[in-house]
């Protein structure tokens, strides 16, 4: 086998698969929905899988699944109720509202996190500080952790904006 031939033995940098290009592969969305999602975002600047819900073009699971995949993230299912630790039991609901969080786990060395976006690096700092353990992300859909810290943490945002005038 020539040099020329040979197969490439070194890996090369892989370009990060963008969502919409994942969604397309995997026949979630057409092209004509990524395009005009694509319009949108230009517009409006929100995220492009929020878009493309919104629209009605795809359901959030399959865009949180699409996304666990492209930042190598699992997936979390918030059905039990966060631990019980003293490292976080000073953790703000309002906190986790506003950064859109919830822990999940804790052991000896480290919290884990379901949140909406497992790179926001100033929560994940934020918590870290405060806790002093390392943290770990999962992914997590908003309305489902939103709803998580309602359950498992008293009032929502609202109530509690209500409360203020009474």
């Amino acid at each position: 086998m020539s040099a020329s031939t040979a197969p490439l033995l070194v890996d090369q940098p892989r370009r990060p698969v963008r969502l919409g290009e994942m969604l397309l592969e995997r026949h979630l969305i057409e092209r004509e929905d990524l395009d005009r999602a694509l319009e949108i975002q230009k517009e409006r600047g929100d995220k492009l899988g929020k878009i493309l819900v919104d629209l009605g073009f795809i359901a959030m699971r399959d865009v949180l699944a699409a996304l666990s995949d492209q930042l190598s993230v699992p997936l979390h299912a918030l059905e039990e109720p966060p631990p019980a630790a003293p490292e976080i039991e000073g953790l703000s609901p309002r906190f986790m509202r506003q950064c859109r969080f919830i822990p999940v786990a804790v052991d000896d060395s480290s919290v884990t996190l379901a949140m909406t976006d497992p790179l926001d690096f100033e929560t994940i700092s934020a918590v870290h500080s405060f806790c002093g353990l390392r943290v770990k992300t999962a992914l997590a859909g908003e309305q489902e952790i939103l709803d998580a810290i309602d359950k498992y943490y008293g009032e929502s945002e609202k109530t509690q904006a209500l409360g203020a005038y009474f």
